[in-house]
């Protein structure tokens, strides 16, 4: 992987947009981000497999997807099943379909001592991560923003217990729960202190399990938010950036809790309204989304996919710099490739400063 350089599509690098985008001065288009972990496989005809552990495709991936697409961010990492490992979660790695849990270490929680904090410095993932980072970095810093993925604490506990099985303990083992929450929280703590010594990084944090999908109201604010607010402003402190945070479903009911979060940026579902996000979160960070990724990205035309862009881009129009164009979660890996094209095609026709002032009428955001 050579040192990333400006788009040939693009009259600006993702840090040169960003930079002016934060400084309310001209840019070239909005910012776009793509969430395809596993589909940049198929850019370099290598296995799902390959993309968790070959280092040199990982970095080939990123060239290509970068060179073909010219996205906004790179995005790697342990994630929470990475992190898992280090407390004796076993997974199985296919070679084309999504890695899948075939061990839950916690069967009780008369084990929580084996989830030490420490062990993530010597676990085998986050040490190959922290060096495919490494590498990424030094072509990318100053160019392009790369990310580590840190998982979400509630995700991780999780994937040591079981998901239903930490679920009901929510209800009945909430001390225990909240005993093993602070060791996984102390573990990530520990993975950004080493991943700050790359320069540059910056981190995103997806916590599904706490979605609005599977966790209420009122258990988000009890046991999801105390670990979010710790984790957030540790990252801010340590790595100089708020994180992204990405939460799956209708989050509305506990927005004004994430209000208060440091963040970098938002990234909602499209299952949320991105014009009532972009008012709601104005003025703290910016929202990114939300294309739907099945609907549209798997399933859409050219022509849906152009809509679907557009339609998030007027909803922008209170603040349009604050928009960050995604998909709404993961694209699915069968998706077409040429959807990705088409997205991007839509972000550089809908979202360039020229086309925001001539259907805003507007020259003063």
């Amino acid at each position: 992987m050579e040192k990333l350089k400006k788009h040939y599509y693009d009259k600006m690098t993702p840090v040169e947009r960003l930079t002016a985008i934060n400084a309310g001065q001209e840019f070239d288009r909005l910012p776009a981000v793509l969430f395809i972990p596993d589909l940049k496989a198929k850019l370099i005809n290598c296995s799902i497999r390959d993309l968790y552990f070959d280092k040199e495709k990982i970095i080939q991936a990123e060239q290509a997807a970068y060179d073909r697409f010219g996205s906004d961010a790179i995005f790697l990492g342990p994630n929470s099943k990475g992190i898992a490992t280090a407390f004796g979660t076993k997974i199985d790695y296919p070679l084309d379909t999504l890695p899948q849990i075939t061990h839950y270490p916690l069967s009780s929680y008369d084990d929580l001592n084996q989830v030490e904090a420490e062990k993530v410095l010597s676990c085998e993932r986050i040490l190959f991560f922290k060096e495919v980072l490494k590498d990424i970095g030094s072509r990318a810093s100053g160019v392009v923003p790369f990310y580590s993925y840190l998982g979400g604490t509630v995700t991780v506990a999780s994937y040591l217990r079981g998901i239903e099985v930490l679920l009901k303990d929510m209800r009945k083992n909430k001390e225990q729960v909240q005993e093993l929450l602070q060791r996984v929280l102390k573990s990530q703590k520990l993975i950004v202190d080493s991943y700050c010594e790359i320069p540059g990084i910056r981190f995103a944090i997806a916590d599904p399990v706490a979605s609005g999908s599977l966790m209420s109201p009122r258990f988000f604010k009890e046991f999801a938010m105390p670990c979010l607010i710790e984790l957030c402003h540790y990252i801010k402190q340590k790595s100089g950036h708020g994180p992204l945070l990405h939460m799956c479903g209708k989050m509305e009911k506990v927005w004004p809790e994430i209000k208060e979060l440091p963040l970098d940026t938002f990234s909602i579902d499209n299952a949320s309204s991105m014009e009532e996000a972009i008012d709601f979160f104005r003025e703290e960070f910016s929202i990114t989304g939300n294309v739907p990724p099945v609907d549209v990205m798997y399933e859409g035309t050219a022509e849906m996919i152009d809509q679907s862009v557009k339609q998030c881009v007027d909803a922008s129009k209170s603040n349009p710099r604050k928009l960050r164009l995604a998909f709404g979660c993961d694209m699915p890996y069968l998706a077409p490739v040429e959807n990705i094209d088409y997205f991007m095609q839509a972000v550089r026709k809908h979202a360039s400063m020229e086309s925001i002032i001539k259907s805003t009428k507007r020259v003063d955001f």
